[in-house]
């Protein structure tokens, strides 16, 4: 992976976090004892954090550090994508109308939260 790459998955990686937290970045500045401005220069994938800021940044959003740098979403060109999709078709063809519902209302729920 370019490091260009890294960098991008690293901003927005840290953005979502932030997001689904509901930290401002100033707030995760303070968290990580780091600048406000670096906060929105790494996510902005501009610079490359020490090894000491991405453990920081880790910590006060309560992840491991890798998971800072990776972004592990299927996506609908996967084949596990499809395969997924295969077996949750076949799975809600099995349901009665009232689980189907429940599944209907959690799926709009997932949808409405912070993309990774």
């Amino acid at each position: 992976m370019k490091e260009a790459d890294l960098l991008a998955t690293l901003g927005r990686r840290l953005s979502y976090l932030r997001h689904e937290r509901k930290l401002t970045q100033e707030q995760l500045a303070e968290r990580a004892g780091i600048g406000n401005a670096y906060v929105a220069i790494l996510e902005a994938g501009e610079r490359s954090p020490s090894f000491k800021v991405l453990a920081a940044l880790a910590e006060a959003l309560r992840v491991e550090p890798w998971e800072l740098l990776t972004d592990r979403r299927l996506g609908p060109g996967d084949d596990q994508w499809q395969a997924t999709e295969r077996k949750l078709a076949q799975s809600i063809r099995s349901l009665d109308r009232d689980d189907l519902t429940r599944l209907t209302d959690l799926a709009q729920r997932l949808t409405r939260r912070p993309r990774r």
